[in-house]
């Protein structure tokens, strides 16, 4: 029902108004698809990793996506949120460094032999899945790399801010990662 002004026809008062509808604000836990945006600094304030020129990254929250530390520093927040200079030890990011942690392989597997070269990181395929190594020694018949993550041993800064959060489907929880 509405009072009109009897000169020009306008609407004083409406009892009439449609209601307002939000999306629902889920926070980001365990089972629920997030999409941040990010930038991760070290002790020196040098960038290891951004989204600034990539476009946001979205993963499921609670799987092995993302360090178990990044993901307890986001744990609770909602879609705006923001967190900075968020100190993640390497214990929760990407492990203490392992001297140990090295192997040797022929360097015929290589698909370049004569192109190794030191100190360059190369993708190899484990057991496990694809795995990012760095090459710490090169002579003609063995390769012998650096198997830690090359941010072992790192402590990491972040910085993110939560673009969005929403209950995973069936289907990515089963199969433990995102389908947009």
């Amino acid at each position: 029902m509405s009072i009109m002004s009897p000169r020009r026809g306008r609407r004083l008062f409406s009892s009439h108004r449609e209601p307002e509808v939000k999306a629902p604000q889920y926070p980001v836990q365990a089972g629920h698809v997030v999409t941040i945006d990010y930038t991760v600094f070290d002790d020196e304030g040098n960038i290891l990793d951004t989204t600034r020129d990539r476009g946001v990254l979205t993963y499921l929250h609670g799987s092995d996506m993302l360090p178990q530390g990044i993901q307890k520093a986001l744990e609770g927040l909602h879609s705006g949120d923001k967190v900075s200079g968020r100190i993640i030890e390497p214990a929760d990011a990407f492990g203490e460094y392992d001297e140990k942690k090295t192997a040797e392989y022929e360097s015929a597997l290589f698909i370049d032999p004569e192109g190794i070269t030191e100190g360059k990181l190369y993708e190899i395929s484990t057991r496990s899945g694809m795995k990012i190594v760095r090459v710490v020694e090169v002579d003609e018949q063995v390769v012998k790399v650096d198997l830690n993550h090359p941010l072992a041993g790192h402590r990491l800064h972040l910085d993110a801010t939560i673009v969005s959060v929403r209950p995973a489907t069936e289907e990515e929880l089963t199969n433990g990662k995102v389908f947009q």
